[in-house]
């Protein structure tokens, strides 16, 4: 299974986003992420988890996950990468703090 992406997951229902990058596959990042969609009290700093909570109320998960770049081999690469779609697509649930961690990873490896 490939791993090293850079991926978008979307609500479906409200057309808000998240941009992430992994090293893992992106089969197990996306049953993660719907995992904490569906539940939220063991998801609480999750952005879809806090999403959920805030304007589902109760209707079921809707997510698609899509690969933004692939074969991104190191750490590096992957969080360059991912702050510059960050950057671009001004995703609406990467929260500032995330943001802030990537920049700061970044500045560590200046």
């Amino acid at each position: 299974m490939e791993k090293n992406f850079v991926y978008k997951v979307t609500c479906n229902l409200f057309q808000e986003y998240y941009v992430e990058e992994t090293g893992r596959s992106i089969h197990e990042r996306a049953l993660e992420h719907r995992r904490a969609a569906s539940k939220l009290v063991f998801y609480g700093s999750n952005a879809f988890a806090a999403h959920y909570r805030e304007k589902h109320d109760g209707f079921e998960s809707d997510l698609s996950v899509n690969i933004l770049e692939k074969s991104l081999g190191s750490t590096i690469k992957r969080k360059i990468r991912e702050a510059m779609y960050i950057q671009q697509l001004q995703p609406s649930l990467n929260l500032k703090s995330e943001c802030e961690e990537v920049r700061a990873f970044l500045i560590k490896i200046d």
